[in-house]
């Protein structure tokens, strides 16, 4: 904003291109009613508003899940003659997505079938989602299902948004769960890289369904299967899973892990080590306290195959077994 009043100070009236920069900024940081305040600024300083103008001021309503004030961007821009694009309905689908209003989201989907444009990744996920966000996954799933037979292959947050459609379903029952694991299999083996949003929203489903077991094996295949080093939301999502089932002792050794490597980067971080030292730091201590808890110690030792290493572990990571005499 202090650019734009530099310029007319020096002289120099932005123009579009100018503005719309001003607008990505907006959209990105999700300053909706600056955006919008810069829409009509522009209109009373007869500088030309394009698709990109309108489509960005759209995208920073979306961001804020203001579907009335989406609504009335979409229109403006239909009623001044330019045609609304994949990225323009896309951001009213992720509109209505942010405000749960899946048949509104629906509509405009609709909407967008019938106008012959394009339908890409974005306003399938976008749907997805707003169903996930209203609590239905069964037109989540149907949702994604027809994003395939549309000849669009379903990306890795389209799964997730149906996976976490199962989560969010009440009552989150037991076949709600393995429409969840057989998501999450669909996904891998679709090449879809599952990452810590897929496995939040796994254990999230075991939560709901006071499943340890089930959640002990998604836990287990993140870094084997899928190397995925657990973050401080996967952290919470199986530690609430444990407390919800009442294992009580298990749930004060996962907070341990937490704590300790979640902290890590930030301790190389403040020490200045490299990157690859960091890396290091962060994850050995985590894979000796998984292999200690998942797998016994002297099952590893003695060649077996362990589920958080392809090799058999080393003095280094025997060291950091607290309680355990290395070899």
């Amino acid at each position: 904003m202090s650019a734009l009043h530099d310029m007319r100070r020096g002289g120099l009236p932005p123009d579009t291109v100018v503005y719309n920069s001003v607008l990505h900024g907006c959209a990105k940081a999700g300053e909706r009613d600056i955006a919008i305040a810069l829409l009509h600024e522009m209109n009373e300083c007869d500088v030309a508003l394009d698709e990109v103008t309108y489509s960005t001021v759209l995208h920073a309503c979306a961001m804020s899940g203001d579907v009335p004030a989406a609504m009335g961007i979409f229109h403006r821009m239909q009623a001044v003659g330019i045609q609304p694009n994949e990225t323009s309905y896309g951001s009213l689908l992720h509109a209505c997505a942010m405000g749960g209003n899946a048949l509104q989201a629906q509509a405009v989907f609709d909407s967008l079938i019938s106008t012959g444009v394009y339908v890409g990744e974005v306003p399938y996920t976008s749907l997805v989602h707003a169903y996930a966000t209203a609590r239905d996954p069964d037109h989540a799933l149907l949702a994604l299902r027809q994003m395939a037979e549309s000849g669009v292959p379903p990306n890795a947050k389209a799964f997730n948004a149906a996976i976490n459609a199962c989560a969010r379903a009440k009552p989150c029952t037991p076949q709600r769960l393995q429409e969840a694991l057989d998501l999450a299999e669909e996904m891998h083996s679709l090449g879809c890289r599952l990452d810590h949003f897929t496995f939040t929203a796994l254990l999230k489903v075991c939560t709901a369904n006071k499943n340890a077991k089930a959640a002990d094996k998604v836990f287990q295949k993140m870094m084997p299967e899928h190397h995925v080093l657990p973050n401080a939301f996967v952290y919470r999502a199986y530690a609430a899973c444990l407390r919800r089932c009442g294992l009580k002792e298990r749930l004060a050794e996962v907070k341990s892990w937490q704590r300790t490597d979640t902290d890590a980067p930030a301790r190389g971080r403040r020490q200045g080590a490299s990157h690859a030292k960091k890396e290091t730091r962060a994850k050995m201590p985590m894979r000796a306290r998984m292999c200690r808890f998942f797998l016994s110690p002297q099952g590893c030792r003695n060649g077996e195959s362990c589920p958080f290493m392809h090799d058999a572990p080393d003095d280094e990571v025997w060291a950091m077994i607290s309680g355990y005499a290395g070899p």
